[in-house]
């Protein structure tokens, strides 16, 4: 079994892909639905990834998109030094427009 969008091998017993989090089955539509997995038993709903892009671009000295997607601990420290000194921002920007930034569970922003 393959993952539909990145094509990496799945366990039968996998719900999402390890390595682009698409859920087992799906046909890449995410349009109106909100995914959720489970994280630490509880469900954990996915991170938009532009609001995360739009939040980095405009509140990403004060580390905004680290606390939107759960990374509290260095979303103070954006806070605490601008922005890593502007250049932590820059590099998340990057990092968030090029599809590598997760949250706090280790999932993609989608």
């Amino acid at each position: 079994m393959h993952c539909s969008k990145c094509g990496s091998d799945l366990s039968p017993n996998m719900k999402f892909c390890t390595v682009c989090g698409e859920p087992v089955g799906s046909t890449g539509n995410y349009n109106n639905t909100q995914y959720y997995t489970i994280y630490n038993d509880a469900y954990y709903p996915y991170r938009n990834k532009w609001i995360a892009f739009f939040l980095c671009l405009f509140l990403g000295c004060i580390g905004a998109h680290r606390f939107y997607v759960g990374k509290i601990g260095t979303g103070i420290l954006w806070l605490l030094t601008a922005g890593f000194f502007g250049i932590g921002a820059l590099v998340d920007l990057i990092l968030i427009l090029v599809g590598s930034f997760r949250d706090k569970a280790g999932y993609p922003l989608i």
